[in-house]
């Protein structure tokens, strides 16, 4: 009788450890798959930042664009804090936020003072190299956002049917298990 306890206690943590390792590596996939929307995002924006700066450089370079500052150019609290952290020496801050039913993604980097501004800009006493503002870029990501929860409730729902499987066919296939074992044992 002892014997038959230790094996049921046995198979039960074999099932278990099963279990365990199943869960985790749908939970590695969810994470993964995560991760690599975020590096995507960042991409990105990066690009559309750098496309912006170009185009300014390009503007500089053939006699500037003259825009006259409004009094709704001021920056929202995102790009306040962004713009205190280039004074600190941050390269870039971004983040995915929600906006009333929508998820955005906001980056912004440091807008710097080159040699094309100077022209417009070096009776100001603009140096090249300074921080002079920023450049933020704001896209809406709620259909991937969407499609993402959509796609973490089936690695978790796909991750607990496996898991509910592999631990029943485990405990259920014990005694046929416990038989071919005491098999092997008497050749």
């Amino acid at each position: 009788m002892k014997k038959k306890h230790l094996w049921t206690r046995f198979f039960i943590h074999i099932s278990l450890i099963v279990v365990l390792f199943l869960m985790g590596i749908f939970i590695g996939f969810a994470v993964q798959t995560d991760r690599l929307i975020s590096e995507q995002y960042l991409t990105t924006a990066r690009a559309h930042f750098k496309n912006i700066v170009l185009t300014r450089r390009w503007n500089a370079q053939h006699g500037g664009v003259f825009v006259k500052k409004g009094p709704d150019n001021v920056p929202d609290d995102f790009e306040r804090a962004a713009l205190s952290g280039f004074e600190e020496g941050n390269r870039e801050t971004h983040a995915l936020l929600k906006d009333n039913d929508r998820s955005i993604y906001r980056y912004m980097a440091p807008l710097y003072v080159e040699d094309s501004c100077m022209p417009c800009h070096e009776k100001q006493g603009y140096r090249i190299g300074d921080v002079r503002g920023g450049i933020s870029v704001t896209f809406d990501v709620s259909d991937t956002e969407r499609k993402m929860a959509r796609n973490r409730f089936g690695f978790i729902g796909l991750g607990i049917a496996v898991s509910g499987i592999a631990g029943y066919c485990s405990v259920s296939d014990f005694p046929a298990g416990r038989k071919s074992l005491k098999g092997l044992q008497h050749h």
